[in-house]
């Protein structure tokens, strides 16, 4: 009998707890592998076409180590962080857009999209706000509505400070929001202008902001200028501004009731009364969350808001992604990717010095085009260009006129080298030379074009600057660095 169940057990092979026992360690196993491929997946390569430039993409330990090969490469790259932990560590890295955006759609997972752009120190940038809530203390604030009425005083300021028109469409809207929290992010594209840096930004945020909380403190019969020496704090305490203002609430600010703008105030843990402004995102290379992001061990994703109105723009733009609507979002939601020029011309640069007593006047408070960027690097005779310098040279020895280089400055925040020239006075727009003022060469590094501007008072106040003339291609070192591959740049592909 016992001969006859063995030959059964045999022939229908082995036992079924044991069966089961050894399918649950292969499946473990197989789990095992799979979350091992959802965090470290097999990267696809992205395929370059003519239009492309040579993608950079690597990683670092440290930020300043980002910041310092970023400024060795020689095509237009950003510098990102990444979230590794929920201790708040953070990698970084140096990449060109169109190679950031493709290993970060493709190579990564929604939940494994834990990045920030770096806000360069000293870089010219967009008006930028975090506006935020907690829904605990608040059961009973109304985030869009809230949203709208900020929009409008801020429109309203700008209008007010630089004479710029500003609404909706011009506005990238992100909203973050959960049940626990209401979050947005709100990027302006002013028409032709962007400020100095975030560090202005922030000046100008606090100013505004000091100027809503007087203008309910002493309604809307005074001007801003005298309500900003009155001063007054952001935070109420345990004061609501309503309870404050009451008599002034039907009066208005450029169409918004005063009564309206006591709505910005929300209540924080501590129950003190706040605007839902974030004022502490505006410091030194500061890490702003991107399109499509979300803070690690979470699941709030950046997206489009409900509310958003803009609508990015296809003209000019060239590359794998040119007509990827999601992509052109992204570039136009990043604070720091500003052109210097628009439509041929260079634009506004928007300071704002001081939070009492305000920001000057518009006719010194604002400056036009390059001469107010921030150079980080001037010389004389010889730039960092030697092929470039020999090259305006010859551009400024023609005619029998022999020219010289007095003083060169490098703007890297839009790529423009600009020549102070001697002895060749010869402006385009007169068609002859000037009889004292000087000429200057801007050579357009990212465009590989130059051009000629001068110092000539009449000229500057129509912003003159000559058609663009290609430089030679075999000096362009944007050129030259996509005939010699990662020479400059190495790509690192680790998706992270």
């Amino acid at each position: 009998m016992a001969d006859r169940d063995n030959k059964v057990k045999s022939f229908y092979g082995i036992a079924p707890k044991r069966y089961n026992k050894r399918w649950e360690e292969k499946k473990i196993k197989l789990e095992k592998c799979a979350i091992g491929f959802r965090q470290n997946p097999i990267l696809s390569t992205r395929k370059l076409r003519i239009d492309d430039l040579v993608p950079v993409y690597k990683t670092f330990p440290r930020q300043q180590m980002a910041f310092e090969y970023a400024r060795t490469c020689h095509q237009d790259v950003y510098v990102f962080a990444k979230e590794k932990d929920l201790q708040g560590k953070r990698i970084y890295l140096v990449a060109t857009l169109p190679h950031f955006w493709y290993n970060y759609t493709r190579n990564c997972l929604p939940e494994n999209r834990n990045y920030y752009e770096v806000i360069p120190e000293g870089a010219a940038c967009r008006l930028y706000f975090d506006l935020e809530f907690k829904t605990e203390f608040n059961p009973d604030k109304d985030g869009m509505k809230m949203v709208d009425i900020f929009i409008k005083y801020v429109c309203y300021q700008l209008k007010n400070m630089y004479g710029l028109e500003c609404g909706r469409k011009f506005i990238v809207d992100l909203d973050s929001s959960t049940a626990a929290k209401f979050s947005r992010h709100l990027i302006f594209h002013l028409p032709g202008a962007v400020f100095k840096d975030n560090i202005h930004v922030g000046t100008f945020v606090r100013h505004i902001l000091a100027l809503l909380q007087t203008k309910l403190e002493y309604g809307s019969e005074q001007p801003d200028s005298q309500l900003a020496e009155r001063g007054g704090i952001l935070c109420c305490n345990d004061r609501s501004p309503a309870l404050i203002h009451e008599d002034n609430a039907e009066k208005r600010v450029d169409g918004v009731r005063l009564g309206e703008l006591k709505e910005l105030f929300v209540k924080d843990e501590k129950g003190s009364f706040v605007i839902f402004c974030d004022q502490g995102v505006y410091t030194k290379n500061r890490n702003f969350r991107i399109f499509k992001s979300t803070k690690i061990g979470k699941k709030s994703h950046l997206v489009f808001s409900s509310q958003n109105m803009f609508k990015p723009s296809p003209k000019g733009r060239k590359g794998s992604f040119s007509k990827d609507p999601d992509y052109l979002f992204f570039l136009d939601s990043l604070v720091s990717n500003v052109s210097m020029q628009v439509d041929g011309k260079d634009v506004r640069i928007l300071t704002c010095e001081s939070c009492v007593n305000s920001c000057k006047t518009p006719s010194k408070r604002t400056a036009q085009g390059i001469g107010s960027q921030v150079p980080t690097q001037t010389g004389y005779e010889h730039s960092s260009y030697p092929d470039i310098d020999r090259f305006v040279l010859s551009v400024v020895n023609r005619g029998g006129v022999q020219g010289e280089i007095r003083k060169w400055v490098y703007f890297p925040q839009g790529k423009l080298l600009t020549y102070d020239i001697l002895k060749n006075q010869w402006c385009e727009n007169i068609g002859r030379p000037h009889k004292s003022n000087h000429i200057m060469i801007v050579v357009d590094i990212k465009h590989g074009v130059y051009y000629q501007k001068c110092h000539d008072p009449d000229c500057r106040r129509i912003d003159y600057r000559s058609p663009e003339r290609p430089i030679p291609e075999d000096i362009d070192p944007l050129m030259s660095s996509q005939r010699t591959g990662n020479s400059h740049c190495q790509t690192d592909h680790v998706c992270v």
